[in-house]
């Protein structure tokens, strides 16, 4: 196709599978909307392709030259060759037709259209990610002295976003997990206890999405409905036989939703 080949792009082209035709030099363009671009389709009179078949990218672009931010601002995009041979660029101008032409690259396509190229500007350099979590008063945090005794423990948490965790210890086994361990402190509080308010305050103040999840989880717990997990065949989940039919199914009340690990395929579906 030859270079100075004008194709008429005055309809647009919105939504994918949108498309126009136009004839060019006894020759049949097809341009059309894929879901990676515009592509650009030439036929003979015999309606056989001609095998020049490009798409249009105009977005995803990262990391562009000088030359290429420059040609790009001019109004010229890439025509990425679904066939081997050179590049190709487009030259869209609102009210105008386009223009196609190949070039070796960005650098001589501007060379060659007489594009002026301001030098990219240097990169700054990435600073370090700032902490999310606040910081934690571990000198206001009350002795663990009868933590320990009763089987249950403060640990400081490293992640980006947390700062402690109420745990159960696994050495004393008194819990069987960390959620019997924050329904302990938790009902202790709830029937007067001292400590274990000062307990449920420090994590308030000090490690607020540790005492969110303790709170949704015994908010759970006053819910006693019943739930099922389920995938899309049908079959119910068994803790012990996997998926299963319905009659096999285990259930789970509301509060042990807040820590089961949902299976591959699974959802949660209410039972009753």
């Amino acid at each position: 196709m030859p270079t100075d080949t004008v194709l008429s792009l005055e309809a647009s082209l919105p939504k994918t599978g949108d498309q126009i035709t136009d004839q060019a030099d006894g020759l049949t363009i097809l341009i059309k909307r894929q879901d990676e671009g515009v592509s650009v389709y030439t036929y003979g009179a015999g309606q056989e392709a001609f095998k020049e078949d490009w798409t249009l990218f105009t977005e995803g672009q990262t990391d562009a030259s000088s030359y290429e931010a420059a040609a790009q601002a001019a109004g010229w995009s890439l025509l990425s060759a679904q066939d081997d041979h050179d590049e190709a660029f487009v030259l869209q101008v609102e009210g105008q037709d386009d223009r196609i032409e190949r070039y070796g690259g960005w650098e001589e396509l501007c060379l060659s259209e007489g594009i002026e190229v301001t030098p990219a500007p240097a990169k700054p350099e990435a600073g370090p990610t700032p902490a999310t979590a606040p910081s934690a008063d571990w000198s206001a945090l009350p002795d663990l002295h009868q933590a320990e005794k009763e089987g249950w423990r403060i640990s400081e948490c490293n992640e980006e976003t947390e700062t402690a965790r109420l745990e159960r210890d696994d050495g004393m086994g008194v819990f069987a997990g960390d959620a019997e361990a924050w329904t302990h402190v938790f009902s202790k509080a709830q029937g007067g206890s001292p400590y274990h308010q000062s307990i449920l305050n420090w994590l308030r103040d000090n490690a607020p999405v540790e005492f969110q999840r303790i709170s949704v989880h015994q908010e759970a717990q006053q819910d006693k409905t019943t739930w099922a997990i389920v995938n899309d065949a049908g079959e119910f989940w068994s803790n012990d036989d996997g998926w299963v039919d319905q009659e096999s199914k285990t259930l789970f009340y509301a509060h042990e939703k807040l820590t089961v690990n949902l299976p591959m395929g699974g959802q949660w579906a209410l039972v009753g």
